[in-house]
């Protein structure tokens, strides 16, 4: 089908104007003939992404792709949506990507419940601007919403009558049918008549990828034993593949490359109000393999908000299985004090609050091993290891993540790691294999091990003799994450030295048998080569020498950018790349030597 399709690809992509179509949503400027401005793929500060006729390119994120990949990015759609996007939008009429009548029909009666859930979302806005909305907004307003917020997110009210909606809805030509399908109406038991699904409640609309309002969520304005209440499942409305907010957070998690997951509506808005958008919720149920492999798009970290109580625990530790499942997005979890919930934290403590949280994260795995062993009695720790812990560890394909796992586990628990290495050999079915310990659940072996060397070992250094408060431990473990591109297992141990900072607790102060029990022997003899060369790295302004290490590394990787540019253009001389992409690769490695002058000069 891929084969037969390119003529309509390229059709497509010939009549479509990138420029236009990335310049809805991105301020483009012209340099040097180029149109440019900041990528929409990642958060940056100085313009680096770049459109060359038919393709763009970000010399920060790396992005790069044609307008069909573009809208796949931007929008989530397939590469067939993606085509059809553009065809529509260009005014083409291609056969191969006409749907079959029973594709049609199922298309043309959703487009139709749209209509009535759209029409639904502006009776309810009309409602809560009436006077019998005052009660409604004068509780908005209690929990932090302005009147700007109330607008901007689409708040309504459906009346306590139980025929308001139908009969708004009649009037304008809908059937009962249509109305019980995208549950905005329900039949009597008694007398067969339609009445209002929602009745007294605050309304929030929720919305699909593309912004279509799908379904609702209402929150009771009376007493009423279910406080909060959902749109039934049906055609419309699936909450097991719906993040709400979505839409609305995908460009703050393109531009920030985190996303915040939350429990609730309530709590998602609560955050956007006080600026943190990059935040979605679940809709009555737990975090699912289809919200992960959605946020999957748009960045590779997720964290996991979850309320302080025993159900934010259980919603933690029922996540992991959907976070193995997607190895390529890191999920960390940021746990809320007892008691508190997303909302009533922020209202307390603000968004720098919320920041300061969010940088004590810890990974998803370990959080996990943590509550599940942090208050179990001593004689349960066996058991819970070989039950729980256990089978998480023989689902990590890498061999090299599940060492350093079961490192981890043993630090916690205090069960020795060899045993933690024989009960997952056995229990992948390796038999008597725990008495061979086959190097592939072994250490890894030394040859795949790069040693730490110049800047990269300074700074690690620095790092290690860090007294909590001196540096951002959540600026530099972006910082490591995005320039220095560490190898095992000094990525992990970087991100063990800054989840002490953000406890509280210096890497140096640490129980040394700490460092010589995650996995990997290479650590510990790291970390005794830094104990030795301690006096080396005593400084006065530990902060400011970690950012002129942070300069010189971020230097060299421009450099090696430019070199490895130079190489691609040497492949001109045999004909191996065109005339354009010659030139692209000239203005690609010209701004880069921009930038490291500019460097070079600060």
């Amino acid at each position: 089908m891929a084969n037969d399709l390119t003529p309509v690809k390229e059709k497509i992509l010939q009549a479509t104007d990138l420029a236009a179509l990335i310049g809805e949503q991105v301020k483009l400027v012209r340099k040097s003939g180029r149109p440019m401005g900041l990528c929409p793929f990642h958060n940056e500060k100085t313009p680096s992404f770049y459109i060359y006729d038919r393709n763009y390119h970000c010399f920060g994120c790396k992005a790069s792709g044609d307008a069909i990949d573009y809208v796949r990015h931007i929008h989530g759609f397939n590469f067939i949506e993606a085509l059809r996007y553009l065809g529509q939008r260009a005014g083409i009429e291609v056969a191969e990507l006409q749907e079959s009548q029973a594709v049609q029909e199922q298309r043309r009666q959703a487009n139709q419940l749209g209509r009535v859930l759209a029409q639904a979302q502006n009776f309810y806005a009309k409602e809560l601007a009436t006077p019998r909305g005052q009660s409604a907004r004068d509780y908005l307003k209690g929990r932090g919403f302005s009147d700007e917020h109330i607008k901007e997110y689409g708040f309504g009210l459906t009346p306590e009558e139980g025929y308001g909606l139908c009969r708004e809805l009649r009037r304008s030509g809908h059937r009962e049918e249509e109305l019980a399908a995208c549950s905005l109406a329900t039949k009597s038991t008694k007398d067969g008549r339609f009445f209002d699904f929602f009745r007294a409640r605050l309304m929030i609309p929720i919305r699909d990828q593309q912004g279509r309002v799908v379904g609702f969520g209402g929150r009771t304005m009376i007493d009423h034993p279910a406080k909060y209440m959902n749109s039934r499942e049906g055609v419309m409305f699936d909450k097991s593949s719906l993040l709400f907010g979505f839409d609305r957070a995908k460009p703050a998690i393109r531009n920030k490359q985190r996303a915040f997951v939350v429990e609730g509506y309530m709590d998602a808005m609560k955050l956007w109000s006080v600026g943190v958008e990059e935040t979605v919720a679940c809709l009555g149920t737990a975090l699912t393999l289809q919200h992960l492999r959605s946020l999957r798009g748009p960045t590779s970290l997720v964290y996991l908000v979850f309320d302080g109580d025993q159900a934010g625990k259980k919603a933690s530790l029922a996540a992991v299985d959907i976070a193995l499942a997607v190895p390529e997005v890191e999920v960390r979890v940021v746990c809320l004090p007892a008691g508190e919930d997303p909302d009533s934290y922020v209202d307390q403590h603000g968004a720098q609050g919320f920041e300061a949280l969010t940088a004590k994260a810890s990974g998803l795995l370990e959080h996990a091993v943590r509550a599940e062993i942090g208050d179990a009695h001593v004689l349960a720790v066996p058991d819970i290891i070989a039950k729980r812990l256990v089978p998480w560890l023989i689902q990590i394909k890498d061999p090299v993540q599940r060492n350093y796992l079961a490192g981890r586990v043993a630090q916690i628990s205090g069960v020795p790691l060899a045993t933690i290495r024989e009960q997952a050999i056995a229990a992948r079915g390796g038999g008597q294999a725990a008495n061979r310990r086959p190097q592939s659940e072994t250490s890894p072996a030394p040859a795949r091990i790069v040693p730490l060397t110049g800047e990269s070992f300074e700074l690690v250094g620095h790092l290690f003799f860090a007294e909590p408060g001196s540096i951002d431990p959540g600026r530099l473990r972006n910082f490591i994450r995005t320039e220095m591109e560490l190898s095992y297992p000094w990525d992990q141990f970087c991100d063990d030295i800054l989840t002490h900072l953000s406890e509280g607790v210096a890497a140096f102060e640490a129980d040394r048998t700490l460092w010589s029990s995650l996995g990997a022997p290479e650590i510990a003899q790291l970390v005794e080569r830094l104990y030795k060369a301690q006096r080396a790295f005593q400084c006065n302004d530990r902060r400011e020498r970690i950012e002129r290490l942070k300069a010189h590394i971020h230097r060299r990787r421009i450099k090696s950018a430019i070199t490895a540019l130079k190489q691609q253009m040497a492949g001109a001389a045999g004909g191996r790349i065109g005339d354009s992409d010659y030139k692209d690769l000239l203005e690609a490695i010209t701004q880069l030597n921009q930038e490291l002058k500019s460097l070079e000069q600060t």
